[in-house]
């Protein structure tokens, strides 16, 4: 599922996983250190529903392949 704001950001979601593709709303910051220096921001929905704890450095791979699909669903055809 991809959600969109009404700032611009867009976000998507499979199962426990939300990825904000920007710093997010509430003034989120990017992530620390290195590998993943995207400003990106990784949420377990069943562990953190309140979305406090970025994940995206300590689970690059699901970071990236949330964020190789949301722009594969951006850039291809809208579903019939």
């Amino acid at each position: 599922m991809i959600h969109h704001s009404a700032a611009g950001m867009f976000a998507i979601r499979e199962g426990r996983w939300k990825l904000v593709l920007g710093n997010g709303s509430g003034g989120r910051q990017a992530p620390r250190g290195r590998p993943f220096a995207k400003p990106y921001f990784l949420a377990d929905l069943n562990a953190d529903p309140s979305e406090t704890t970025n994940l995206s450095e300590k689970h690059p791979d699901i970071a990236i392949r949330l964020e190789q699909a949301a722009l594969r669903i951006r850039r291809g055809p809208l579903p019939r």
